[in-house]
């Protein structure tokens, strides 16, 4: 049997069997395409379901700068030097908080779009938090250019529990002198931007889950971005970032990854973390150690 016609979700998932769970229009998740089978960690997607639901925490824009009270004294040992870290580390990447007051974000226009990115980056930042983080990379080629969808979960320092997904394209291969090392850097083209969501979650078990933000900007995104300082004792591998994609504005891009996945994956390595949305072309991604 495929499902359970006695039922609208057979494995009890939260997905239901046949149809999006919505919210009056807005589709909040995807079709279950194994409706007999649990999609991700038991309980996760309820707990997904009913934070879109509730809109609590679910921010769409971007405020103003961190604030931090930094308690200055005459005993700068009594100085609050976490708080003053955020503060300015926040400012320096020019992440603002969501009008939530939740959790600091990347904004569209920022310097980090000159510099790409590539593995030496994810080696530095696995180096900086004692390999408290991991990253995800799904690569495809689309009309003869070449993208790379980038996501990484973890440990950001002073800036708390974190996660990230960034689109970026066109790779130049590096070459180190005098060294067989090289590597290929990716860079940014913001005409590539797609509307983007971007949520993160403590997982311990189904009943005890914690959400560390919920992220819906309105405008398109090449690199969606959130971190909370008050989660500021970070596991990443209790993490689970759930990210959606909409390809609506560019459906050879959905399709061309569909494929690359599917031919690229023996080991089910990707196509357990990712859904297929054939009808709204969206992949919905929940990723995380398990």
């Amino acid at each position: 049997m495929k499902s359970n016609p006695n039922l609208k979700d057979s494995d009890g998932d939260g997905l239901l069997d046949g149809q999006p769970v919505m919210k009056g229009t807005e589709k909040i998740a995807p079709k279950d395409p194994e409706p007999m089978i649990v999609n991700g960690p038991a309980g996760l997607w309820k707990e997904q379901i009913r934070q879109v639901r509730s809109g609590s925490r679910v921010a769409h824009d971007l405020d103003s700068w961190y604030e931090f009270d930094p308690g200055f004294s005459w005993n700068i040992l009594d100085w609050n030097w976490s708080e003053i870290f955020t503060g300015l580390g926040s400012r320096a990447l020019m992440f603002r908080m969501d009008e939530k007051g939740i959790a600091v974000h990347s904004q569209f226009n920022t310097w980090q779009s000159i510099g790409g990115y590539n593995d030496l980056y994810d080696l530095i930042f696995h180096i900086g938090t004692a390999g408290n983080m991991r990253q995800k990379k799904l690569e495809f080629s689309c009309n003869g250019e070449d993208y790379m969808i980038w996501a990484w979960r973890g440990d950001y320092l002073n800036l708390g529990s974190g996660a990230e997904i960034g689109i970026y394209t066109n790779p130049k291969r590096l070459e180190i002198p005098y060294t067989p090392i090289g590597m290929d850097h990716w860079e940014v083209d913001k005409s590539c931007a797609l509307s983007m969501k971007l949520y993160l979650y403590n997982y311990y078990s189904s009943t005890d889950i914690d959400n560390i933000f919920c992220w819906e900007p309105e405008e398109p995104q090449w690199w969606i971005t959130g971190f909370n300082p008050d989660f500021d004792k970070p596991k990443a591998k209790d993490m689970i970032l759930i990210g959606e994609i909409d390809f609506k504005e560019d459906m050879e891009m959905y399709e061309a990854l569909e494929v690359a996945i599917s031919d690229n994956d023996d080991e089910n390595t990707n196509t357990k973390y990712l859904i297929f949305d054939e009808d709204g072309h969206t992949v919905w991604f929940m990723w995380g150690d398990y």
